[in-house]
């Protein structure tokens, strides 16, 4: 059935007809060695506890981002190369809750800045948090979810300017996006730590306070046409098991 799924994904992205304001490309943020926090008893109510994810706060272990855009293929037409993360801030914020079947899930806020500010900001809502993942074999913690426009933005993408193209500076270089206004959805593809594999279940993990590094995460940020989201996903998954079998 995934299978089926991600030929789905990539064909129906192949298939979309061109349009001048949504050239089926979307932006792709790359991160390494983030880390990941968990305050048992913090949050709201009903929640185990607050979880938040950010740059490495050990000065000899920074962390790193690359935002990219990609195109109807997959291929970065633009990048601001690897930069490191400060004087880029990342948060992706929420709290944790259980439910009677054991299963955890993370809802909150994602915000990423550039030299000049925030610039993507969104809701979060999780689709995995666990060890391990259901379309292939991974240890350590894995976070996994969905991105939309919070309420008062139009945007996934904030602050664009008066014609709504969106630039996110880096420290040298930039990329940019035409009409951003139709980037209101994304995904968080992946947040993985191999530290997580140091307990024994995810039950375990969300005991006590506890603080993991060495975390990769990634990112999309896609425009509205269901098409373009189901193949730029596709094109995902192609990768990640192409990764994995490797």
């Amino acid at each position: 059935m995934l299978k089926w799924l991600i030929c789905l994904g990539v064909l129906t992205l192949v298939a979309l007809p061109a349009r001048a304001d949504l050239p089926g490309r979307w932006v792709f943020l790359d991160y390494l060695n983030l880390e990941l926090s968990f305050e048992k008893g913090a949050g709201a109510p009903g929640s185990i506890g607050r979880l938040t994810i950010q740059e490495s706060s050990d000065p000899d272990e920074p962390s790193y981002m690359k935002a990219s855009v990609k195109n109807a293929a997959g291929l970065p037409v633009a990048s601001t190369g690897l930069m490191s993360l400060p004087p880029l801030h990342l948060s992706l914020q929420g709290d944790v809750f259980a439910s009677s079947s054991g299963a955890f899930s993370l809802v909150g806020a994602f915000t990423q800045t550039d030299v000049t500010g925030t610039k993507l900001a969104a809701d979060f809502t999780s689709t995995y948090v666990g060890f391990g993942q259901p379309v292939g074999a991974q240890d350590g913690l894995v976070i996994s979810g969905l991105l939309s426009t919070m309420a008062g933005n139009r945007s996934i993408l904030v602050n664009a300017d008066a014609s709504d193209t969106w630039t996110f500076y880096g420290p040298t270089r930039s990329i940019s996006i035409l009409h951003a206004a139709d980037y209101d959805m994304g995904t968080v593809w992946e947040f993985h730590s191999d530290q997580g594999a140091l307990y024994a279940d995810i039950e375990e993990f969300f005991a006590a306070d506890r603080l993991v590094g060495d975390g990769d995460m990634k990112v999309n940020i896609l425009p509205v046409p269901p098409a373009v989201a189901l193949g730029a996903i596709g094109l995902g998954l192609v990768g990640w098991m192409k990764r994995r079998s490797a």
